[in-house]
């Protein structure tokens, strides 16, 4: 409609005596009734828009800490499988030693062998803080030598253990493996006891060795890693018993290690403590009485992520499983939701005032347009709806240059302000989000060349991944991957990433086993092994395809105790390899043992499938 005829003139200029007679109540209410509309439909548009943006923002926020969580997670829970296993091969080793095999085999060992048996012993238990004793068994389980005391006698048989503990021992003893013991409390102290047969001179089972860990060793791996994921989270490694988990670390409350989810029944309770799997304390100071978080970490396997509310505080956590031989342990890694929600707080705020200052906005022009033009406002009505419903690209047509064509041109002032100031909010959302995720692929870094190694199959083509990740993530200078040959006389090269590497594949590189040089020791004795200035040292080095080594480290791929190759990996820096280095890339040197051999039943089932379809198609045209 025309504003400036002389009608619509008339009717927006009515004479001041005629308004006088009309009913003011009349023209009072339909003010507020505009400006109801504007502002409620101004509201409602920002309220969707706001709570959608939030939502979004929520679910990626969410998205990221769940991956953040699980990254930092399977991180932990390698560190604490490295640990034991590690240990327990190291304990393997120890049982080989000579004074060992003298001392069990001698039927009246001297004051000499005593000596130098109990020093032995104590350098072992030495070497880790976490270590509480070291003791040698014979066959029986009587103790011949034990850190504790001078006199092993006054210790019972199997270091006086539980009962099915005792017949575990006994068993390792006769089979010749090694084994880890469930977490057994001591005096309320949680232990875990290493066992490794050992052989007397005829290489028959004459006893074994045993190392006891105060399982603090695990609460401080947990603990160390607390805020890893982000500020306020932390770690819990829970145990499995019975139908019921018991904690074992506690990366924020370590008061509440050896406490159970659930509480046990009295029977139950008499087990255990017969068993010695849990603490001789109070029934109500061994439960934190809290059943429905048993469900979700029944369902670790299947839902890995979920919510879970403790006192009054919402904790988002990821569950990861550590498998180390027949234990089977849990890893739960929480993180306080109000941590990583707090730019959902900065947005609300945000969005209210904008509410604030849009709805002054719209109630200012609906009392204006109310008070002074009736028929124009359904244009502009219209136009507020286009808006209100997210088209924020529409305008309104300015006709005249009085008070309604100002308003007008303030309305498509507000529509534009408006416009620039979502942009600008989604633009910093996005920005947030990109850094979260930024970040957690920072934190996943860690834990990929270890994933990556899992989901080859093709044994060539794994090789050379393994070594052109570790020479890309690491910034070693050459990474090689030796294989033994049917004989196992020779390590041969299989992969490289340098190009020495590359000229030594290419003539077919081989080390003889057992001879000098790292890698010949490592597939020798199957023992990782380290120089750290090589350049200096000729025994280990002196290769002239690669001249600008000074540090090397060799580590033996090793599948059911069986050495099939060493990982070589070699540096220009002296002094190279730090102490996370080598923990690292031991465990990769594990993954790709695994993976090796999975590789290699792969290839074998397949070539049965060959030979079994070439018989069926013999049998079918016979």
């Amino acid at each position: 409609m025309s504003l400036s005829n002389s009608q619509g003139t008339e009717q927006l200029h009515p004479p001041k005596r005629e308004e006088k007679q009309q009913d003011p109540q009349v023209q009072f209410s339909m003010r507020i009734k505009l400006t109801i509309i504007l502002v409620s439909l101004t509201l409602i548009s920002m309220g969707i828009m706001a709570v959608s943006i939030i939502n979004t923002t929520r679910t990626a926020l969410i998205d990221a800490a769940n991956q953040n969580l699980v990254s930092t997670a399977k991180q932990i829970s390698t560190k604490i499988h490295s640990y034991v296993t590690t240990n327990l091969a190291s304990l393997q080793a120890e049982a080989q030693l000579p004074n060992f095999q003298q001392f069990i085999s001698a039927t009246l060992p001297s004051e000499y062998y005593l000596q130098n048996l109990k020093d032995s012993l104590t350098t072992l238990k030495n070497k880790d803080p976490y270590i509480l004793s070291y003791s040698l068994l014979d066959a029986e389980g009587n103790v011949l030598a034990d850190t504790r005391t001078w006199d092993p006698s006054t210790i019972p048989a199997f270091l006086g253990t539980a009962e099915e503990v005792q017949r575990n021992l006994k068993n390792k003893t006769g089979t010749g493996l090694p084994w880890i013991s469930p977490i057994s409390f001591e005096n309320e102290q949680g232990v875990l006891y290493l066992s490794a047969p050992i052989q007397d001179m005829n290489g028959n089972p004459a006893g074994l060795l045993i190392a006891r860990y105060d399982i603090a060793a695990f609460q401080d791996i947990v603990k160390q890693n607390n805020d890893l994921a982000g500020t306020g989270s932390y770690g819990v490694l829970y145990s499995q018993i019975y139908d019921n988990y018991i904690i074992l670390a506690h990366g924020s409350s370590p008061d509440l290690i050896a406490k159970s989810v659930v509480p046990y029944s009295d029977t139950r309770m008499r087990e255990l403590l017969k068993k010695r799997l849990i603490p001789n304390l109070p029934a109500e100071e061994l439960s934190l009485n809290i059943p429905h978080f048993i469900t979700n970490l029944e369902d670790a396997i299947r839902e890995p992520y979920f919510t879970f509310t403790e006192e009054d505080s919402v904790n988002q956590v990821a569950v990861i499983q550590i498998q180390i031989k027949d234990k089977q342990w849990l890893l739960a890694f929480y993180q306080p939701q109000e941590t990583f929600l707090a730019p959902i707080a900065e947005q609300t705020t945000l969005a209210i005032l904008l509410a604030i200052i849009i709805g002054g906005l719209a109630s200012l022009a609906a009392y204006l347009v109310a008070r002074n033009f009736i028929a124009p406002i359904s244009y502009l009505a219209d136009i507020a709806q286009k808006v209100g419903q997210g088209d924020l690209n529409v305008r309104a047509e300015v006709k005249t240059h009085d008070e309604i064509g100002m308003l007008a041109q303030t309305f498509n002032t507000t529509t534009e302000q408006l416009q620039r100031t979502l942009e600008t909010l989604e633009q910093n959302v996005a920005k947030r989000t990109e850094n979260l995720a930024r970040r957690a692929v920072q934190i996943r870094t860690a834990s990929e060349v270890a994933r990556d190694v899992t989901t080859i199959r093709d044994k060539s083509l794994l090789l050379t991944r393994v070594t052109q990740l570790i020479a890309d993530r690491f910034g070693f200078y050459h990474a090689g991957i030796f294989l033994l040959n049917e004989t196992g006389s020779h390590a041969v090269l299989q992969a490289a990433n340098s190009e020495g590497g590359a000229r030594m594949l290419a003539r077919g590189h081989s080390l003889p086993v057992g001879e000098a040089g790292l890698v010949g020791y490592t597939a020798a004795v199957g023992e990782a092994r380290i120089a750290l200035d090589v350049g200096q040292d000729a025994v280990f080095f002196d290769n002239p395809d690669l001249p600008k080594t000074r540090s090397e480290i060799a580590l033996p791929l090793i599948i059911e105790n069986n050495v099939i190759g060493v990982l070589d990996v070699q540096s220009q820096e002296p002094g190279a390899f730090s102490k996370e280095d080598i923990e690292i890339i031991q465990v990769l040197a594990d993954q790709v043992a695994i993976a090796l051999d999975n590789a290699q039943l792969l290839e074998q089932s397949q070539n049965a499938l060959v030979e079994l379809e070439d018989l069926y198609g013999e049998h079918i045209r016979g």
